[in-house]
């Protein structure tokens, strides 16, 4: 294929990307204010300035990849309570999805909005995910991710305690749960 055809098509990409996402993302926008704050973040992340790719378009393809690894990786016969957190404007906004299934089914409204929240997170650089594992006779497990650099940074088992156990107001600390376990985060991508 001759060069000046190839680069037209690359031009293209990012318009055909964004006006794919934002088709996709409508679905899901009605009446939630969750996923509307984080569709209306990635529709105007813009595209990156080196590979002309839409931002919010990778951001959630990076979501959905995290997600899936995630899912694969945690123990089956266990209730998993994902929570996803991301700041925008002077509101933090909370996304959460529960499972239990083995094979996991995730439920497609509060899975778009945890990928959209993913999405937003990982965009802004800013928030994160908690995972709380429940399983029969054992410890609630959880496990958290910081959202920096384009990624889901795994934490230390002591790094979410530290998170979890802070008044995010005060900043005083907040004593544990009982039989709860704050474990190390393993990588997502």
């Amino acid at each position: 294929m001759p060069a000046s055809n190839t680069t037209g098509i690359t031009n293209l990409r990012p318009a055909a990307e964004t006006a794919l996402l934002e088709h996709q993302l409508t679905g899901v926008l009605t009446g939630d204010p969750i996923a509307h704050a984080a569709a209306a973040l990635l529709n105007s992340a813009g595209s990156c300035p080196c590979c002309h790719r839409s931002i919010g378009w990778e951001a959630l393809r990076a979501a959905d990849r995290a997600l899936t690894n995630l899912v694969k990786a945690l123990p089956t016969a266990a209730d998993h309570h994902h929570v996803v957190s991301f700041p925008v404007a002077s509101a933090v906004h909370l996304a959460s999805l529960l499972f239990n299934e083995a094979p996991p089914v995730v439920p497609t409204d509060e899975g778009a909005r945890l990928l959209l929240a993913m999405a937003a997170a990982v965009t802004l650089g800013q928030g994160g995910l908690v995972v709380r594992t429940r399983k029969d006779g054992e410890p609630d497990r959880v496990r958290g991710w910081a959202a920096l650099y384009g990624r889901l940074a795994p934490l230390t088992g002591w790094q979410t305690f530290s998170a979890y156990c802070t008044d995010a107001d005060t900043g005083e600390p907040i004593p544990p749960e009982p039989d709860t376990e704050y474990c190390d985060a393993f990588p997502l991508a």
